[in-house]
Order: C-alpha cells, then structure tokens, then sequence
C-alpha cells in the first residue's frame, strides 16, 4: 500500500436506540459508512428518519483523527496570524444574474 494512501480514512456511524439490542429483542443497530477517501456517504439511503432521530455515535480510524488534529492545528496557527478582515468584492454580468431557464 502506498504511504499516502487514504485507505485506512474513514469514519462510519452505528444507529441504534439506547436500551435496545439484539439479545433484548429490539431493533439491531444499523452501521453505515459515513465517510470513506473523501466520500461522504448518503445515509438517508440506508437509515430511516426515525432510527437517525434516535441517535447515532461516530467512530474513526486513527488516521482520521491525526488528520482532523493537523488540519484544526494548522487552521488555528493561520487564524492567529492573519489579523484583518478578507473582503472578496464579487462582479456580476446580468447573464450572472439570471438563473431561470
């Protein structure tokens, strides 16, 4: 595998409501696969409304983690030396402008 191989980044969910469980006779939980090499998984596909309003808890790889720790500390050191305001100054054609068909 290569080093910089994103294979080992992922993050996946387990939908399941609390108390509830296969040896108790409930419902089994649902594991989905939220995020896999940059791909965010849709998972109003595989999980009803109902088991995504009862909550869910998140596990990553260890990869991940590491990754989220150097983006969010590299974030924090640009934030702190960038001082001012960006201002983006935005110029539209009226073809810009008109989005109906």
């Amino acid at each position: 595998m290569h080093p910089r191989s994103l294979t080992k980044d992922y993050e996946f969910r387990v939908y399941e409501e609390s108390g509830s469980g296969a040896m108790t006779g409930g419902p089994c939980p649902v594991v989905v696969m939220a995020s896999h090499e940059g791909f965010q998984w849709n998972e109003e596909l595989f999980v009803s409304p109902f088991r995504r309003v009862s909550g869910w808890r998140t596990q990553k790889s260890a990869d991940r983690i590491e990754r989220e720790h150097r983006v969010s500390t590299n974030a924090s050191c640009i934030r702190q030396e960038e001082n001012r305001e960006q201002v983006v100054e935005l110029h539209l054609t009226q073809a810009d402008c008109d989005i109906w068909p």
